[in-house]
């Protein structure tokens, strides 16, 4: 019955009727259970890695800032390496081209490259930093104006779509996978959104309660961090406000939340580390905990089931959450 009013039904009304697939959603969670993976990534390299992404599982990508990019395979060798400067890396879903940002003033140089052998291209320039992923032609960036999706016209980024364009509309946080889209924001009232791609169909909308250091997945759960005491709290709600679940733990420093497309990493800054805790999905166990050195600004990306988490001082390991399974583990050297 909710199949046929969500096909009858107005589009933002049927943002609101409940997901047809919480529960094999929750199923899928349990059915990985098991023991997490674990990595010492203590121990730093040479260089320092800006972004780091995986886009196989011999294809690992650093930026390394004005030195340029490389290319690794899983052993750490360099398959090719470029002079191009990169500070992020813009992955586009099938993995066969990334955008290669460098940061200059206010604006950003843009160069767009084709793996594993292609040249970078001089693209315009942006203005805003764009999401982590794109479909391989058109970024997706939150400016004044809303979510917008660009695509290049000769010297210029023309806009060809847009979402939440309300004047005066904040966007407070923005995340994307290859399937789905999520934005918490409001000017007055906060709301979360979150859309299909590539369809950019609305699938679901409501008001939250803005208390707390909130985040958001692409799949549209929320999920809000609280510590006191020596505790720290981590819940997770359905796109429909329902709790998912709530993980208490006893914390020995500061805690945050990173995210990566539908999955997140718990990361708990401790006296001789910094520990993450990386789940595939909100309803997931921890699938990986992997341990940086203290006072590292921890790097996590995602492209399929393999997740890279990588530290400034040039540690980058990757792990395949569906397997359990250590992908690579690199020390980037000069």
């Amino acid at each position: 019955m909710l199949r046929v009013l969500q096909a009858r039904a107005d589009p933002l009304l049927a943002a609101d009727l409940p997901p047809l697939s919480a529960r094999r959603k929750a199923a899928a969670g349990r059915e990985h259970a098991g023991t997490p993976l674990e990595v010492d990534a203590r121990d730093e390299g040479q260089l320092t890695v800006h972004d780091a992404v995986a886009v196989g599982e011999r294809s690992l990508l650093v930026a390394l800032g004005e030195l340029g990019v490389r290319l690794l395979g899983a052993d750490g060798r360099v398959r090719a390496e470029w002079s191009v400067p990169a500070h992020r890396i813009v992955v586009a879903d099938h993995g066969g081209r990334v955008l290669l940002l460098a940061e200059r003033d206010t604006s950003y140089a843009v160069h767009e490259l084709d793996l594993p052998g292609g040249r970078p291209v001089a693209l315009p320039g942006l203005e805003d930093y764009p999401l982590d992923g794109y479909d391989g032609a058109r970024p997706v960036v939150a400016s004044a104006t809303g979510i917008e999706w660009l695509q290049r016209r000769g010297d210029h980024w023309r806009v060809v779509w847009r979402e939440l364009t309300e004047p005066g509309q904040q966007i407070w946080k923005l995340v994307r996978d290859h399937e789905h889209l999520a934005a918490i924001h409001g000017s007055g009232p906060v709301e979360c959104w979150h859309w299909d791609l590539p369809s950019v169909r609305l699938r679901g909308r409501r008001q939250i309660d803005a208390d707390g250091d909130l985040v958001v997945v692409a799949t549209g759960e929320i999920g809000r961090v609280q510590q006191a005491n020596g505790v720290a709290t981590l819940d997770w709600f359905a796109a429909t406000g329902n709790r998912i679940s709530t993980d208490p733990r006893l914390a020995e420093g500061p805690c945050s939340v990173l995210v990566a497309g539908s999955g997140f990493a718990l990361a708990e800054e401790r006296a001789d580390e910094l520990r993450l805790d990386v789940h595939a999905r909100p309803a997931d166990p921890v699938g990986a905990v992997v341990r940086l050195a203290r006072g590292s600004r921890p790097i996590l990306r995602s492209w399929g089931d393999l997740v890279t988490v990588g530290s400034p001082g040039g540690r980058v390991v990757v792990v395949d959450l569906s397997r359990r399974r250590l992908v690579a583990d690199v020390r980037v050297r000069a």
